[in-house]
């Protein structure tokens, strides 16, 4: 398999990060501000702050399902806009 391949393969460690009830938010206003992408800053901000207001709720739970979906989704993303621009376009 070619190196560029398995760029896409991978799962940073940010998305591991994010499984971390009420905290995973803040691995992706991480990485929204490592890719330099204003709403994802928000959005991980966001579902953290939300997490941490209703926590004594049974919402958290459903807020954590979509934190988990959003890294996911937005890993493809990531891996995109970090691609090393050395090595060929796949």
């Amino acid at each position: 398999m070619s190196q560029s391949k398995s760029w896409f393969q991978q799962t940073p460690v940010w998305v591991w990060l994010s499984l971390i009830p009420t905290l995973g938010g803040f691995a992706i206003a991480y990485v929204g501000y490592k890719s330099k992408t204003k709403t994802w800053i928000v959005i991980g901000i966001s579902t953290s702050t939300l997490a941490f207001a209703l926590s004594a709720n049974n919402l958290v739970f459903v807020i954590w399902l979509a934190q988990i979906s959003v890294a996911f989704y937005l890993k493809k993303y990531y891996l995109i806009k970090t691609y090393p621009k050395n090595l060929p376009i796949p």
